[in-house]
């Protein structure tokens, strides 16, 4: 198993600040009224989603569990926290397994549902795409989650019920390739398609289009796993009374297998240091000397440089983060927190990469 690591040197005094604290969980058991009424939601949820499910689609499923939904407010520790009012039945109807909400705590015929979550998602995504030709794939972050339930009934040309201007849900992720955003026509596209959020990213490869990984809470801060494929982004997000837009620009530099990204097009400069090898941190794989006038720095190490069981531990100047990111092909670090050690540029400081063969426990 590969570990990595980046080692700190940071010549300021550390503070450590303990602060002893106790939590008491409160509550010893639900009471005999509590327990009622966390029944009660089951036994009423249940047979509101049977009738839910009647009306909406027109046949009876099988109910497979009935489980109450709990909040998830820990700002109180207890062992006994009471449930919301709504409850989660899994349901069966002839082979396909799906989920309802409701409410359990009256009658109601007023929930969400996944019966008809694929053809939905198939639908939105065809929808897009055709009010966008120069897409080539669409990402839906929130409404391809695994818990995203579906109120409307699907008639097969309802977009707006699923996708529009006030649900939070309606955030989309277009991806183009070798097409330069400012061709893209925001005005075209809102005629057609309604948003919270839009991102619009300009990769550099068809066949290496990777999502970001944090989609649903993607920013343009946010970058780091796909600024390896990429060329431009460009963020929509809506504001009481008009569209706002942030964009950005990403510039590549290869060196010696390693890939720099920058969001300033400035001339990056490495030059490669002496190796040596260390006791505690093994073989030295490289040392570089990086300048630039870009202030946002990204440095990706190809993973291909390592073998499987080795421990990674890159040294940067006199102070470096942890490793920020890494993904199937690279190791990231940026220069947010490294001391430069010029002020001849926005950006300069040496960095070094070591492998050390981890030991087998025996």
């Amino acid at each position: 198993m590969r570990k990595t690591k980046m080692i700190k040197k940071i010549g300021i005094m550390c503070l450590a600040l303990i602060i002893g604290s106790s939590s008491l969980f409160a509550g010893c058991g639900y009471t005999k009224e509590e327990r009622q009424r966390i029944a009660s939601y089951r036994k009423v949820g249940k047979a509101n989603a049977i009738n839910y499910i009647e009306q909406k689609y027109g046949f009876t499923p099988k109910v497979k569990s009935v489980d109450n939904i709990y909040d998830g407010d820990t700002s109180v520790p207890t062992l006994t926290p009471m449930p919301s009012y709504k409850v989660s039945v899994g349901m069966e109807y002839d082979g396909r397994e799906f989920t309802v909400e409701i409410p359990g705590d009256e009658e109601s015929i007023y929930g969400e549902d996944d019966y008809q979550r694929d053809e939905i998602i198939d639908y939105l995504k065809e929808y897009i795409l055709d009010a966008c030709p120069q897409a080539e794939d669409v990402v839906l972050p929130l409404r391809e989650r695994d818990t995203d339930l579906f109120g409307p009934y699907f008639t097969g040309d309802n977009f707006d019920d699923y996708i529009n201007a006030s649900d939070y849900r309606s955030k989309i992720i277009l991806k183009l390739c070798n097409t330069d955003i400012n061709e893209f026509s925001l005005d075209d596209f809102i005629s057609k398609v309604q948003f919270q959020e839009l991102f619009v990213i300009n990769y550099k490869d068809k066949d290496m289009m990777p999502t970001p990984e944090h989609s649903s809470s993607v920013s343009l801060y946010e970058l780091k796993d796909i600024s390896p494929y990429i060329n431009q982004a460009v963020e929509f997000y809506k504001t009481k009374d008009s569209i706002n837009n942030d964009s950005c620009d990403i510039y590549h530099v290869e060196y010696d297998n390693l890939l720099i990204t920058t969001e300033k097009d400035e001339e990056v400069t490495m030059e490669k240091l002496e190796t040596e090898d260390s006791a505690e941190y093994g073989k030295c794989l490289g040392a570089y000397h990086l300048q630039t006038n870009a202030k946002d720095v990204n440095v990706y190490i190809p993973k291909s440089l390592f073998k499987g069981n080795e421990e990674i531990t890159v040294i940067v100047g006199e102070s470096s983060d942890e490793l920020i990111y890494e993904n199937d092909e690279y190791y990231c670090f940026n220069n947010i927190s490294i001391l430069e050690d010029s002020e001849d540029f926005v950006s300069t400081f040496e960095f070094r990469i070591y492998a050390k063969e981890i030991e087998e426990r025996k």
